[in-house]
């Protein structure tokens, strides 16, 4: 049988815990949402869990996505915010970490230094088994590079 799968933020004027129980309540047997840091992560699982839901992945931040492929602290700062992402899910078994691999329709172009910071978090991601599910809605040559 299939599962279904609803996605935590879809329900304005609630909370994310009322959320996890409505989505639970109409029907749902997993669920995802969006990192904003390991603390909330871990809240929010146990509460999906507690309730029988699977969550079957985290959303990525994505504000500096475009910073990956250019010099400066930015791009290394972001980097480990995606590590310690990725981290989280592997603690909490959390199997798929959502990405993007640039963001809006004004992005540098893609880089060496780029490739080199996502090859960081590719081999994180592998040594933790977690798998990297790579997006990107506007641009597609920084996807399709990766």
């Amino acid at each position: 049988m299939r599962k279904l799968g609803c996605s935590i933020g879809t329900l304005p004027g609630k909370d994310i815990f009322e959320q996890i129980e409505e989505i639970k309540k109409a029907g749902f047997d997993s669920t995802f949402f969006s990192w904003t840091n390991k603390q909330n992560a871990i809240a929010i699982t146990e509460k999906a869990n507690a309730l029988g839901l699977e969550v079957e992945g985290i959303h990525a931040p994505f504000h500096k996505s475009n910073s990956v492929w250019v010099e400066g602290d930015d791009g290394d700062e972001y980097i480990e915010e995606l590590r310690a992402c990725i981290n989280t899910a592997a603690k909490l078994h959390i199997p798929v970490v959502i990405i993007h691999t640039s963001l809006g329709t004004d992005v540098p172009k893609t880089s060496p230094i780029g490739l080199v910071r996502f090859r960081k978090i590719i081999i994180e991601a592998e040594r933790k088994g977690v798998k990297l599910a790579f997006e990107n809605t506007e641009i597609i040559r920084h996807l399709s590079l990766i």
